[in-house]
């Protein structure tokens, strides 16, 4: 299992928020590919970063939003 996970850095420099699980996929491909729908959304952009690989990005005055997919190892 795959999940979405949203994760927000804010730019006041307070505490990092803990990052929420907002959906889960039974495949890689799956997970990606709603990730590219959500890509098509307003202010979003698609990114690739040598860490998370392929995610979802919004960077604005108040937080910097970034959603990727992780593996699920508590459903396994």
């Amino acid at each position: 299992m795959y999940a979405i996970v949203v994760a927000m850095i804010l730019a006041s420099g307070e505490g990092p928020s803990v990052p929420l699980i907002v959906s889960v996929h039974s495949t890689l491909k799956a997970c990606r590919t709603e990730l590219i729908v959500a890509s098509k959304l307003p202010e979003f952009e698609f990114v690739t970063t040598p860490l998370l690989g392929y995610g979802i990005a919004r960077d604005n005055d108040v937080a910097y939003t970034m959603a990727f997919c992780v593996k699920n190892g508590v459903s396994i």
